[in-house]
């Protein structure tokens, strides 16, 4: 009678973490949402750019975090990632590397921080969750490094779309006009470097 108790009292729990714990899918348009705050900064503006990505240590002491790369694009789901990290399951798009990350003890707090080439954000994932199963609840996160690309990309460009515009109604040939807008956006991508902002 026992081990019937505490066998249906680990199928229960068992089926019930799922409902205790949550996916948070981590992009510059859910960060407040989530309560994170991604510094996301270019250090490098040559052919082969780089970027430096710092985040608080969310749950340090029960939680873990993995930087991610993937032979191509995963799914919003994230929850090909804990199959990963929980049980070796290889997603769809296939996991090349899943590396632990050491959390930086600093005077403002505790934060994780890494540095990436352009394409390793184009496929890259700050992943954070319990290192094993828990039948436990709270948030497991997938921090989309690409979205923070993309979004700074098209701020920039809607930012000085006019500028190449009003060049072109001047009778600017194209190629100069495109080249005027890519030059009017080094202050701001100077300030991108300095403030990761």
């Amino acid at each position: 009678m026992k081990k019937l108790v505490a066998i249906l009292l680990f199928v229960f729990s068992s089926s019930s973490y799922s409902v205790w714990s949550a996916f948070a899918h981590v992009t510059p348009a859910t960060e407040s949402e989530y309560g994170i705050r991604v510094e996301f900064a270019e250090i490098n503006q040559n052919l082969n750019r780089e970027y430096r990505i710092k985040i608080p240590a969310i749950g340090h002491g029960y939680q873990k975090a993995w930087l991610v790369l993937t032979a191509q694009p995963l799914e919003k789901s994230g929850a090909e990632l804990r199959a990963y990290i929980w049980w070796k399951e290889q997603p769809k798009a296939r996991v090349l590397s899943a590396l632990e990350m050491i959390p930086k003890v600093t005077k403002e707090g505790i934060f994780y921080e890494t540095l990436l080439s352009e394409d390793e954000v184009q496929n890259g994932y700050i992943y954070v969750d319990y290192p094993h199963e828990m039948f436990d609840g709270g948030y497991y996160y997938s921090i989309e490094l690409r979205s923070y690309v993309s979004g700074r990309e098209a701020s920039a460009n809607k930012a000085f779309k006019p500028l190449a515009m009003l060049a072109r109604t001047f009778g600017t040939p194209p190629a100069l006009a495109h080249g005027f807008a890519i030059f009017a956006q080094r202050p701001l991508r100077t300030k991108r470097r300095l403030t990761g902002r």
